[in-house]
């Protein structure tokens, strides 16, 4: 038969009334060809020697072999009868009769001295093998047939780019990645090959007889090469979506005495690769004898696997159904944007923060985690029935430290296998109170569990996408465009999905999740237990295994909750980790040589820190760095057992200490000082989320002195910018990254104490009360601060941003908590401001408003008929948007005689979206009507118009009653035609609803 040299040939078809069900295509490698390589000539004398290309007849052609059949020809060796095995058509049919087989060709080669060789990079052959199958699979039936690539050689990396390619294309060559079942690789470089470079300088050879070999190939191929880089990364993306099964056989003899493909290289690295070697070189790697070739009987078991798997997968699929309300699933979901839509929409690169931020295990240190007595290495194994290890400790035990360590360590997932054999997704979350809402919260927690579980095993996104995409449209919003999962996440849809997973997934799903300070979690410690239960219980499915490590405060909420599953107290352990720590760190600072009596006084001393630390290591911590302190000053042993016995074996006390301490300023320097460490521990304790280290240092200098430094800050360094925190705050405030990283307690302990009342005592010491502002009040003036200069040349984008993001929060929060007036001190700044000025901000806290809530066109049409009000009626907007009340009460005080009808209508309608969005929205609306903001609909309004402005109220004030929770619509407020039909309304309703009571009675004049 013919095999084109260039392009597909289709080397055998099932007969045409037996359809094929699966296409396998072949690719050669460099120098090869698509008959050749795959072409064994084999004597029928005794010799079973497995002859090389180069010893093949010069006189015959591929052209002329026209059988499907070995075809029987004269050898130039002693007359031997040779028989030329092309095993895709003469072997891999007997195995796969249902199938098309295919070899395709390309040009990497120099053909002597008759023509120059392609110039084709390895991309454009990637190109056009992607171009040729889409051809030959162009009939609709043909394009959903399972497709297996066989490569040799430099055909492995043409058909990794083919697939990278497709998998990127919006053209019909995106249809071959989705129908890519698996890929064997057969010596295939993917981490290059050193030949390639003996080939390169064999190349430069022909140049001499005015050739151009393609040292554009070679070049990629070479160890290190950018170009196998390139292609590695973008397929190891592919491999990671779990669709595409991979299997490398490397090569076990060498050719001309060298490894072409070594071991190392000849492997992706990839986790669910499967790997095997076959006895021949690398040009051999390709040739197969017969049906009872070892090495053939090897690739087909591998090929058969694959095969049955897929037919297996496709069964089950016809069995699965849904509901004809659910969303279809998109054609090539995995490879759609909706896959990484759902993974960008959880993925916060916060929630990892914490992790990062724990400094690593000291040295040596628990290592008893694994020991046998402890029971956490039986617990991993499976051999315990608990999903849940509790793990407790006390306040600044080095609960987070382990748990760092046992997610790192190599022995957690050793230990994993021996429970099963199978893929372990192991993730981990660490509550931080000191951090952001993503880093403390239930919904930030299970955010991240998702992510990891759909991040590292995608099949499962096929599961969730119909109920996700149901429940989002029930919501009104689009499976459309980017928002569709984004605005969607809450943490009821978080839970529900999570546990679908759980409950339907066929899948082998193995979870190992370490989440550690759960007394961290910011908000009701209950709610999380629950969680934390629910997940814990979806081993009911025998496909979903789950191993769940806690670690918190031996608070009674986990006590009650936990106290019949394994675990330990860490504290109990943590004696010899101590002892090795001080240890280290002293001799670490020794200066020079110490005699004998002296080193013998330190370790008397460290066993007096180990006995007084009572498993606190953060105690220990902040000991020691005194401890040393005293070494380097010169302090005799006796000197610093002294000093140890001043420090206290408390916490609190500790740090009660570290604020007391004399200080080596002057007094006056020493009083400014005061002023600003209160400040800054105000501001870290107050914050919504974590100021970063220089916007700290200028809020909190501006704050204590009233006096902007943006331009000295600016000159400080990084490390200088971390001593001016470190000295105003007596070590007790760190930035938690370093360089420009945000600022943080170094402990949660150190923020529990400065809100307790010791605590709180030391800090206001020798502050009048005229700067004893609280820190939400500090924060707000700050942006008051900002807002004055939000065009300054001096500000950046980032600061305007803060403003916007924070300002309806911390107002909320001092009207709320602290009954502060926010029109007191708002107005006065903003009318200090050129007109253009305050246009602009009246701009932004609406649109920011409206840019953090779930966008709706209600909002957007309340924003832009805001700007169309008067001056007066914008502050009047602003304040209720964002949840204001006295602010809006005086606002409205002040200029109600002047408003329009239409700015009226526009404050109803803000106030229905308030209803919807805000805690606290019913005496935002009892205000409205107090301050006769529905009178102004009906006054001076012509008789032809009553009705319409009955049915507009009517309807604004059904919209109200029908979005607020079941719970609270007794207290809601009921239309004038609801009321019509149960009666007139009675003195008490009358007292607990004014608005409502008001429009009934204009409405029925």
């Amino acid at each position: 038969m013919e095999v084109n040299r260039i392009g597909p040939t289709v080397v055998y078809e099932p007969d045409s009334d037996k359809p094929h069900h699966l296409d396998i295509v072949l690719v050669h490698g460099l120098f090869g060809h698509p008959k050749k390589t795959w072409s064994l000539n084999t004597s029928s004398s005794a010799s079973t020697r497995e002859p090389a290309d180069g010893d093949r007849p010069s006189g015959t052609s591929d052209e002329d072999e026209t059988e499907n059949r070995p075809r029987n020809k004269r050898c130039t060796r002693g007359g031997d009868l040779c028989q030329d095995i092309f095993w895709p058509r003469d072997l891999l049919p007997r195995a796969f009769p249902q199938a098309r087989i295919v070899t395709w060709g390309y040009d990497v080669q120099i053909e002597g001295f008759l023509a120059a060789a392609s110039q084709a990079s390895i991309y454009h052959h990637a190109e056009n093998l992607l171009s040729d199958l889409v051809m030959l699979r162009k009939l609709d039936a043909a394009k959903l047939k399972p497709l297996i690539f066989i490569a040799h050689s430099l055909g492995g990396i043409v058909v990794k780019d083919a697939l990278s390619l497709s998998g990127h294309e919006s053209t019909i060559i995106n249809a071959v990645l989705p129908a890519t079942i698996g890929v064997m690789f057969l010596g295939t470089p993917h981490q290059g090959s050193g030949a390639a470079s003996l080939g390169r300088k064999a190349f430069e050879v022909s140049k001499i007889f005015f050739k151009k070999p393609n040292l554009q190939v070679l070049r990629g191929l070479e160890t290190n090469s950018e170009i196998l880089e390139r292609i590695s990364r973008s397929f190891g993306q592919i491999l990671s979506t779990g669709r595409i099964k991979v299997h490398s056989f490397r090569e076990e003899l060498p050719t001309h005495r060298v490894m072409v493909v070594g071991s190392a290289s000849s492997t992706i690295g990839y986790l669910h690769e499967t790997r095997g070697s076959l006895h021949a070189d690398h040009r051999n790697l390709a040739r197969f004898s017969s049906v009872e070739d070892i090495k053939f009987q090897r690739v087909v078991s591998v090929l058969q696997d694959w095969v049955h798997k897929t037919s297996e997968k496709q069964r089950n699929q016809q069995h699965l159904h849904f509901a004809d309300e659910n969303p279809a699933l998109p054609d090539g979901l995995i490879f759609d944007e909706e896959l990484n839509q759902c993974l960008t929409s959880l993925h916060s690169r916060e929630a990892q923060h914490r992790f990062e931020d724990i400094k690593a295990a000291h040295y040596k240190t628990y290592n008893w985690l694994f020991d046998h007595q402890v029971g956490f290495e039986d617990w991993l194994e499976g051999k315990i029935p608990s999903n849940i290890c509790w793990i407790q400790g006390k306040p600044g035990s080095g609960k987070s430290t382990l748990m760092k360590f046992a997610l790192n360590h190599h022995l957690t997932r050793k230990l994993l296998r021996k429970y099963t054999d199978n893929f372990w997704v192991v993730a981990g979350f660490f509550f931080h109170d000191r951090g952001t809402t993503v880093q403390k919260s239930a919904e930030g927690f299970l955010r991240e569990v998702l992510y990891q579980i759909i991040h590292q095993q995608k099949q499962l996104f096929v599961l969730i996408y119909p109920i996700l995409a149901r429940v989002f449209e029930q919501k009104g919003q689009s499976t459309n465009g980017s928002k569709f999962f984004a605005d969607g996440w809450t943490l009821s849809v978080l839970r529900d999905t999570l546990e679908f997973i759980g409950r339907k997934s066929t899948n082998e799903v193995n979870l190992c999740l370490f989440v550690d300070a759960l007394d961290e979690h910011d908000g009701n410690h209950r709610e999380l237990v629950l969680i934390l239960r629910s997940i814990a219980q979806l081993t009911a499915n025998p496909a979903f295994r789950v191993r769940l490590a806690l670690a918190g405060r031996p608070e009674n909420v986990f006590k009650t909750a936990f106290q019949g599953c394994p675990g330990f107290s860490i504290h109990e352990y943590t004696t010899n980790d101590i002892r090795r720590y001080a240890e280290d760190i002293i001799k670490a600072d020794m200066p020079g040589e110490l005699s004998i009596e002296y080193e013998e006084g330190l370790r008397n001393l460290v066993e007096n820190i180990v006995r007084d630390a009572q498993g606190v290591f953060l105690w220990v911590r902040l000991v020691v760095n005194e401890i040393v302190e005293g070494i380097c000053e010169g302090d005799t042993t006796d000197e610093l057992v002294t000093l140890l016995s001043t420090i206290p074996t408390e916490l609190g006390e500790l740090y009660k200490r570290a604020l007391c301490r004399s200080s080596r300023s002057s007094l006056e320097a020493f009083e400014r000082n005061r002023t600003e460490a209160y400040v800054m521990f105000q501001v870290a304790t107050c914050a919504r989320e974590p100021f970063y280290i220089y916007e700290f240092l200028t809020a909190t200098h501006f704050l204590a002195t009233g006096r902007g430094t943006y331009p000295d800050l600016q000159r400080l360094s990084s490390e200088q910018m971390e001593r001016r925190l470190n000295s105003r705050s007596a070590g007790l405030l760190e930035v938690s990254r370093k360089g420009d990283g945000p600022v943080q307690f170094i402990h949660q302990t150190v923020k529990e104490f400065l809100t307790a009342g010791d605590g709180k005592l030391v800090i206001r010491e020798g502050l009048s009360d005229r700067r004893l502002e609280s820190g939400f009040s500090l924060i707000f003036r700050y942006i008051l601060k900002l807002l004055e200069n939000s065009t300054a040349d001096s500000l950046d984008l980032d600061a305007q941003r803060f403003v916007n993001k924070n300002f309806p929060y911390y107002a909320s929060v001092l009207e709320g908590n602290e009954q502060q007036c926010i029109a007191d001190t708002f107005e006065p700044a903003i009318l200090r401001l050129p007109e253009h000025l305050q246009h602009d901000i009246f701009a932004k806290i609406p649109a920011n408003l409206y840019a953090m809530v779930s966008p709706n066109k209600d909002l957007g049409r309340i924003i832009v008929f805001g700007f169309q009000t008067n001056f007066r009626a914008r502050f009047s907007l602003i304040y209720l948007l964002c949840g204001l009340p006295l602010s809006l009460k005086k606002s409205l005080s002040s200029h109600k005689a002047n408003m329009s009808r239409s700015e009226c209508y526009t404050l109803l309608e803000a106030a229905i979206w308030v209803k919807c969005h805000l805690k606290g929205s019913a005496q935002i609306l009892q205000i409205l009507a107090e301050e006769d903001v529905f009178a102004r609909l009906l006054e001076n309004r012509h008789v032809k118009d009553k009705a319409y402005d009955e049915d507009i109220i009517n309807d604004m004030l059904s919209q109200i009653r029908e979005k607020v929770p079941e719970e609270d619509k007794a207290s809601s407020f009921s239309t004038p035609k609801e009321e019509e039909s149960k009666g007139r309304l009675g003195e008490e309703q009358i007292e607990a609803d004014p608005m409502e009571f008001f429009v009934y009675d204009e409405l029925n004049d």
